[in-house]
């Protein structure tokens, strides 16, 4: 997360500079969360795909992520991708069907096992969604994946064009409910009923004309994630890092080592290796829990077979809403955990208001369409392309929703490159509008004032004589006034002072001869110059606040 201030920090203007928060991710959920809790203290937010309707008592969907990735999918691949892991279950069980998976899947050995290949099949299309950037990048496979390598400008197109190739592939009967076909040039291959598949006659010699060149076309695909660099000759279902890091090199452990060491900031041993990271202690410490990725497979995206069984809820996975569990177990090197686990972030929920947040203030929400964080994002869920890209979340529509149609994961927050969609400039320009107007409405403080002041400039301590054009008012919504002096940007009223920033002999409030300015209201007061001056504000006509 970070903050930024419309002033510079300095001990003169640090209590009246605004404040505003961006984040994007987990940032952004911790952006908008600070808007909530200290609004004294953050005139607004910039939460830009934060999952904060991803705690339980949001009643998010457990496969809301996975349904998510086929929006960025083109043409025909999110039928060819569900159609072939039942085909390859069924190939595998053939004589000889390892060794065909092998060459038309182009994997470096046979496998033993077909979970193994199907799990390789599936496993990168999360990380390819939330990274379907317009451009190179390596945002997300340096975070979650093999390093610090591109994905090209939009990964998820490169690999339709692979896989959404029309292979006459048929999905008939009902993939809603998880009881379907797959049919093939018009011949039915496989049945499928929930996590069960039945080979509906066919043998090896059935698949050369148009089921070899899906499983190459599928092979492709996957190697958008699994070769980025292009430079691996077969595919291995070992190596491709998917969802963490992979691991380091020896001597780049070593160093990571030896830095920890010396800054004794965790002792604990987060080595990919373990099931443990960072990221596991601070959802234990504060029972962050976002179960939108729970489940896959059971009818709204472009997997099978279900990982769990039909009828699964939430309560399947976390118990009775209200009852607390077990506290995370305490690895070595750290403490504090709770002791007992709240699952369903009830606290988080109380505390931040759940979905229930009409009646906070200044904050949007940007979601990426392509992005499976939408799942858990703030806007009106019954979103669909060509909606209205804006929606209003109070009543005085300080709070609003943005859905980039064309967006992964926070691609506004991104610098502006010439390949953006549009979504991102209008998201861009919206998001600095509400800044605009959100540290506007701080500076009148919101009290009902006229939020201007006038003061009056005088050649004698006693503030009686005045000379020609001595006279200026200030408005807290102007950029820039010109005076006879100079000008002056920045102003901002208070209770019994105003503030504001001096352009001496300049009258564009521009360059390095400024200022910071304090007036007190009903006191005549010196200025120091190259002549002696004094200025007053009359207390008796001042309305700003």
């Amino acid at each position: 997360m970070f903050v930024f201030n419309s002033i510079p920090k300095t001990a003169q203007n640090v209590r009246s500079s605004k404040r505003c928060a961006f984040g994007g991710s987990y940032g952004g959920m911790l952006a908008a969360w600070m808007r909530f809790k200290y609004p004294s203290s953050i005139v607004g937010a910039i939460a830009a795909s934060a999952p904060i309707w991803g705690l339980p008592l949001t009643n998010p969907k457990i496969d809301g992520a996975a349904a998510v990735l086929s929006n960025s999918m083109e043409n025909n691949m999110a039928d060819n991708l569900k159609a072939s892991l039942p085909l390859i279950k069924e190939i595998s069980k053939l004589d000889g069907g390892f060794e065909y998976l092998t060459k038309s899947l182009n994997l470096c050995e046979a496998p033993t096992d077909v979970d193994d290949v199907m799990g390789w099949v599936q496993a990168p299309w999360f990380d390819v969604a939330e990274g379907n950037f317009p451009f190179a990048s390596s945002y997300i496979t340096f975070a979650v994946g093999p390093g610090i390598y591109d994905l090209p400008p939009w990964p998820m197109t490169v690999a339709s064009s692979y896989l959404g190739l029309d292979f006459k592939v048929v999905l008939s009967g009902s993939p809603k409910t998880v009881a379907f076909d797959v049919n093939v040039n018009g011949k039915k291959f496989v049945s499928v009923d929930w996590d069960e598949s039945v080979n509906s006659g066919f043998s090896l010699g059935d698949l050369d004309e148009h089921v070899t060149p899906l499983l190459k076309g599928l092979s492709d695909a996957v190697g958008v994630w699994c070769n980025v660099t292009g430079e691996l000759s077969c595919n291995s279902l070992q190596d491709c890092a998917v969802g963490r890091r992979r691991e380091l090199k020896k001597e780049e452990e070593e160093e990571e080592e030896a830095k920890a060491a010396v800054s004794g900031t965790c002792s604990v041993d987060i080595s990919v290796d373990e099931n443990f990271n960072c990221w596991e202690p601070m959802n234990c410490n504060d029972n962050l829990n976002l179960p939108n990725c729970l489940a896959q497979g059971i009818g709204n995206d472009v997997f099978w077979p279900p990982t769990v069984d039909r009828n699964t809820t939430l309560e399947t996975f976390l118990g009775p809403k209200g009852e607390l569990g077990e506290g995370c177990k305490m690895e070595d090197g750290l403490f504090g955990y709770p002791t007992q686990g709240d699952a369903w972030s009830f606290f988080m929920d109380s505390e931040y208001g759940g979905l229930r947040i009409d009646g906070f203030s200044n904050v949007v929400f940007s979601n990426g369409y392509y992005d499976p964080w939408m799942s858990a994002g703030v806007f009106d869920h019954e979103y669909v392309v060509g909606g209205d890209m804006v929606q209003k979340l109070n009543e005085e529509g300080n709070m609003i929703s943005l859905v980039l149609d064309q967006g992964a994961h926070h691609l506004d927050l991104f610098f502006s490159t010439d390949s953006d969609p549009q979504c991102a400039t209008d998201a861009r320009k919206i998001e600095s509008d509400m800044i605009g107007s959100w540290i506007k409405a701080a500076k009148t403080k919101s009290g009902g004032g006229s939020g201007k002041a006038t003061f009056v400039t005088y050649t004698d301590a006693e503030c009686t004589i005045t000379p020609k054009n001595a006279t200026v008012t200030l408005d807290v919504n102007e950029e820039c006034t010109v005076t006879p002096d100079g000008s002056i940007s920045d102003f901002a009223c208070f209770e019994n002072k105003v503030r504001y920033k001096n352009y001496e002999k300049d009258g564009e409030c521009s360059g390095d001869n400024m200022k910071f300015n304090e007036l007190a209201v009903g006191v005549c007061q010196e200025f120091p110059g190259p002549h002696q001056t004094f200025k007053m504000i009359n207390s008796d006509s001042y309305d700003c606040v």
